[in-house]
């Protein structure tokens, strides 16, 4: 078995991005951000405004016929620049 020298070791850290602190800590640890999540949330039986689409902005259901455009649209969504 091979071993290498300097494995790669990746946190999961759970923090609100506002935390000053705790990213100060973070960093200087030697840590650095590659991903942000954002869970959004809409109370159950609230009203939802209807907002007009914008021009060119369609909606589309995920089907077999659209897969390989979907995969694409994933990857390019959380691709770490």
């Amino acid at each position: 078995m091979i071993h290498h020298p300097r494995p790669r070791l990746a946190v999961d850290v759970r923090n609100n991005a506002r935390n000053d602190s705790a990213l100060a800590r973070y960093r200087a640890a030697g840590m650095t951000p590659v991903r942000w999540y954002s869970h959004l949330r809409h109370p159950l039986g609230a009203a939802v405004v209807d907002v007009p689409t914008p021009d060119g902005l369609v909606f589309e259901g995920y089907s077999a016929d659209n897969d390989a455009e979907f995969i694409v649209i994933r990857h390019e969504a959380f691709l770490v620049r």
